[in-house]
């Protein structure tokens, strides 16, 4: 079975609260945005989990750079 989903487009404006209690009521335990940052464990929102930027062209010492100092990378 599958416990998680990311919403397509994934910004903020792609998704909402109703969207959010019907992914709860669906079963899924996480839900993965495409909104920029960090998930801090005492702030961690379980349905709108922030990712890192990947693109296909990054080498890959620039993505174990992003890994290993996310704060450098995040657009704000």
């Amino acid at each position: 079975s599958c416990d998680s989903i990311a919403y397509p487009v994934g910004n903020q404006d792609a998704f909402n609260d109703i969207v959010i209690e019907q992914v709860r009521k669906t079963g899924y335990r996480l839900a993965f945005a495409y909104t920029p940052g960090i998930n801090y464990i005492p702030t961690l929102d379980q349905f709108a989990l922030k990712r890192v930027h990947v693109d296909y062209y990054m080498n890959n010492a620039f993505f174990a750079a992003q890994l290993q100092f996310p704060n450098l990378f995040i657009d704000r």
